[in-house]
């Protein structure tokens, strides 16, 4: 009989098993820039404007033992989502307000996505055409 562990070997060489998909992000004054790799190949990079991101929403994915926070943003031609285990989450979370006028602050959102434990919690951050309408002169 083969090991477990030889079996597991076997099917990644054949390429049984699914891809291996990393993903990170970073922003800075000119907007999100989303990176992709599949098992260690770049796939994508891509500088995501400010000014082209529609809407952003926060919202909680069940993990069974545990829950994961998640924002979702949104262009016309993508959604990008990005979770609190990436590297840049702290202060992405902390400065995104400070790039789109009339998102929420964390702390005007973070309790409501957390709680109560192990539901999605979808809360709308910012949309481009609410911040829009709230402009003066709009």
């Amino acid at each position: 009989m083969i090991p477990l562990l030889d079996k597991i070997k076997v099917r990644f060489q054949r390429g049984r098993l699914a891809r291996a998909r990393q993903v990170s992000f970073n922003f800075d004054s000119d907007g999100v820039i989303y990176s992709s790799w599949i098992n260690g190949e770049p796939e994508i990079e891509q500088l995501i404007p400010w000014t082209k991101i529609e809407i952003v929403a926060a919202f909680k994915r069940d993990l069974y033992a545990v829950d994961l926070i998640c924002i979702a943003f949104e262009t016309a031609d993508f959604v990008y989502e990005i979770n609190e285990e990436m590297v840049c989450w702290a202060a992405f979370v902390g400065e995104i307000a400070t790039h789109l006028p009339g998102c929420l602050k964390a702390e005007d959102w973070y309790q409501a996505v957390t709680l109560p434990a192990f539901k999605t919690n979808w809360t709308v951050l910012y949309s481009r055409e609410v911040a829009s309408n709230l402009r003066p002169g709009s």
